[in-house]
């Protein structure tokens, strides 16, 4: 399912046009993503939480060269699925 996929649904749902539901779809992804932005968890009731987690600086091997490189540390998104999603998906 992919971004138009669900704009087509919220449609079929609310009976709102094509171009409002996608105004309803941006405001939700750039308020999650927004909240991200500012360190906030963002927790949608009946799906999960969204939120940042620093991931560490480490050392690899780069394996056409065989030296070892450093990677920084880095934010990731990540998200966590909430019980009411999981049990609707077994």
């Amino acid at each position: 399912m992919n971004k138009k996929d669900i704009i087509k649904a919220i449609q079929s749902q609310t009976k709102k046009s094509m171009s409002e539901c996608n105004k309803f779809y941006e405001a939700f992804v750039y308020t999650i993503t927004d909240g991200l932005k500012k360190g906030e968890e963002v927790v949608v009731s009946g799906l999960g939480k969204f939120i940042v987690k620093q991931r560490k600086s480490r050392k690899v091997l780069n394996p056409k060269t065989k030296q070892m490189i450093n990677i920084p540390a880095k934010l990731l998104p990540q998200f966590k699925a909430g019980k009411k999603l999981k049990d609707s998906i077994i």
